[in-house]
């Protein structure tokens, strides 16, 4: 009997611990497919109650080859005594990739008496595409859609907005796509509503860019997510185009590199979901219930721009996760509507709709829906350490949200002293309303590792005080991470100069701030209150001198040096300062 053959007998006879000890030698043996090893090794270690292994080798498998049809059935195996959704959705892919095999009946009778015996919340995709002209681009990311899911699983419902280079004509001979034709542009969130109400009513709703091209099991992934839990309402692709932290950073110069890209990761992963505060309507999963429960895009938003921020909000609010899935990736474009308009005139939306979203919740969203890049960069811990972080003034929670994701065994809390933005953030976080100058802080002592206080210190009226406050709460090798403007900067003193300086809405002296610090008077004041800085990083932005000013500028970095010129090119400081007392 081959090695091969002995394994099989001693996993069809359930002997786990014999059969691991062949597949160790079996390993060493490069005559076989990886991906039929992995289906093998899978077994056994589910067999021996081994998830975590089991989980790693069909990744493996599936990484070396995704149409392997046994490997998408032993997922749903690994699924099916802890989440019968996520088990339902393998065992369709398994049916799927096993057509015109010998085992396609039975794997498709299974799926099909698997989903009837047991009860499980999914349902179809209906995918939602606005069309506005992109003929090529158009009918690819149809194709694409078409290529790689079962059609048992999907519907397509496209909303074309006037379209005048062919593409609607097109489609009108696409037999298994719902066409609702406008005659004129309705803009994104108008046609969007439009397709989600025409979308079969039991189906989850996608909302698809036109401008995109769907790789092998993205949507298969991005529905993983969303059935990851109840609790989760919707779910986001990663992808070469988009801010939010969903741009993949990959120096990948073609479509077919990045397809090949697509292939390494839309894979299972063992950290794959991401809680954002939001998540781009390029490419968009929603449960059918959220969306019913939430609503449609808000029409004032017009033609696009903070609609997909806003109805995020919206989850939020309901009490849903939103999940942006690591291990779905699907290439987009980029605003291909945009760009055959005036740039000037997308600037102006995108300026218009800020203010819209903002007079709607109350709050301005860059403010408290960004992730502060910059400070968790100061983060040196190895990602699979227990770490605790605290952070003051944290919003809606986006910085901690980043921060669990890569570091998963840590532990995040936050404050916000705005109470409807901290309510929204605790939907999803530890996260408590409090302003730090007046509410005591309830927290264990010498507990954290970093406490975060992005953009803070210069809010308050009693900085120091507030430093001797996180004192206590710091272990003794701990820190804080923090930024402050910097009021030596040339957008504050070249107008104090001049004599034309006034109080602005936003800036370095603006509404929110109270106190103002220097490089040196920053420093002075953390050595008083027992903190050393370890680490400092000038935080520059472009356009601050203005064209009147570079003279007067020029003259003053002449005469008092290099130093003066650093300093004053600084719009911010952002550092790690160690506790030492």
């Amino acid at each position: 009997m081959t090695t091969k053959d002995e394994l099989i007998a001693l996993i069809n006879n359930g002997e786990w611990e014999k059969a691991k000890k062949v597949l160790d030698c079996y390993k060493n043996m490069q005559n076989e497919q990886l991906d039929e090893l992995a289906i093998c090794a899978a077994e056994i270690y589910l067999g021996l109650g081994d998830r975590e292994k089991a989980y790693q080798y069909i990744a493996d498998g599936m990484k070396n080859n995704p149409n392997n049809y046994e490997l998408y059935f032993m997922l749903g195996n690994y699924y099916a005594d802890h989440n019968i959704d996520q088990a339902v959705l393998c065992y369709e892919m398994a049916a799927y990739y096993a057509k015109g095999t010998n085992d396609y009946e039975y794997l498709l009778r299974y799926y099909e008496e698997y989903k009837q015996y047991n009860e499980t919340n999914v349902s179809p995709v209906s995918i939602v595409i606005v069309s506005y002209n992109s003929q090529a681009i158009m009918k690819s990311c149809i194709k694409t859609i078409q290529l790689y899911n079962p059609g048992t699983s999907y519907e397509i419902v496209v909303v074309d907005n006037n379209s005048t280079d062919g593409i609607r004509e097109w489609l009108k001979e696409q037999k298994d796509i719902k066409l609702i034709c406008n005659d004129t542009n309705t803009g994104f969130a108008y046609a969007c509503n439009q397709g989600a109400e025409a979308a079969c009513k039991k189906n989850d709703i996608f909302f698809l860019n036109n401008d995109t091209l769907v790789p092998q099991n993205a949507i298969f992934w991005l529905r993983m997510g969303l059935y990851e839990n109840k609790q989760v309402g919707a779910t986001g692709s990663v992808t070469n185009y988009a801010g939010n932290g969903q741009r993949v950073e990959e120096n990948i110069a073609d479509v077919e590199g990045w397809f090949q890209y697509a292939r390494k990761i839309n894979i299972p992963m063992q950290n794959a979901y991401e809680k954002k505060t939001s998540l781009i309507g390029f490419a968009l999963l929603i449960k059918r219930h959220v969306f019913d429960r939430v609503g449609m895009f808000d029409l004032r938003f017009g033609k696009g721009n903070y609609e997909d921020n806003d109805l995020g909000l919206r989850i939020l609010q309901a009490g849903y996760l939103l999940n942006l899935c690591h291990n779905s990736f699907i290439y987009h474009f980029g605003s291909l509507g945009f760009r055959q308009n005036d740039l000037r005139e997308y600037a102006e939306l995108l300026k218009e709709n800020q203010q819209k979203i903002a007079e709607k919740w109350g709050f301005d969203i860059p403010r408290y829906m960004n992730v502060k890049t910059e400070l968790i960069d100061f983060i040196s811990n190895e990602k699979n350490e227990d770490i605790h972080v605290l952070e003051v003034g944290c919003g809606l929670g986006a910085t901690l949200a980043s921060i669990l994701y890569q570091w998963p065994n840590a532990d995040v809390k936050g404050i916000e002293a705005e109470e409807k933005i901290a309510s929204l953030g605790a939907n999803y976080l530890d996260i408590r309303q409090g302003n730090i100058e007046n509410s005591p802080l309830e927290y264990e002592e010498e507990y954290f590792d970093y406490i975060i206080l992005g953009d803070t210190l210069e809010q308050v009226y009693d900085p120091e005080g507030i430093l001797q406050k996180m004192l206590p709460l710091l272990k003794k090798d701990g820190s804080i991470i923090a930024s402050i403007s910097n009021v030596q900067h040339v957008s504050v003193l070249l107008p104090l100069l001049r004599g034309n300086f006034e109080y602005a809405e936003t800036g370095i002296i603006d509404k929110n701030h109270v106190r103002f610090f220097t490089l040196k008077s920053m420093v002075n004041m953390l050595k008083r209150n027992c903190f050393e800085i370890e680490k400092l990083v000038n935080i520059y932005r472009e356009e601050d001198i203005i064209e009147q000013e570079k003279e007067l500028y020029s003259i003053l970095a002449g005469l008092l040096g290099k130093q003066f010129e650093e300093q004053s090119n600084a719009y911010k400081y952002a550092f790690r300062a160690r506790r030492i007392g």
